[in-house]
């Protein structure tokens, strides 16, 4: 069940990736807050995907702060409640 739900919550992830792809040519920020949800929940069900987040991190860290920043409130979030 636990694997089920990992594979349920990365499938969504690449969903919400691909809706805020298709909404990035519509003028205003829209597609931009949900590539980056859609990265956030990925990056919390994959660990190949945090392998290459740091790598990339390393590379662009400027592009890759507001992600970082999103997983850093995440944490937060499910530790205290």
């Amino acid at each position: 069940m636990k694997a089920f739900k990992r594979h349920f919550l990365l499938g969504l992830g690449w969903l919400i990736i691909v809706i805020g792809l298709a909404l990035g040519p519509i003028p205003g920020p829209g597609g931009i807050p949900i590539v980056a949800a859609g990265s956030v929940l990925v990056l919390s069900q994959s660990m190949s995907a945090r392998r290459l987040f740091i790598r990339m991190q390393k590379r662009y860290p400027g592009f890759m702060r507001p992600i970082r920043k999103l997983l850093k409130s995440r944490k937060k979030k499910t530790k205290d409640g």
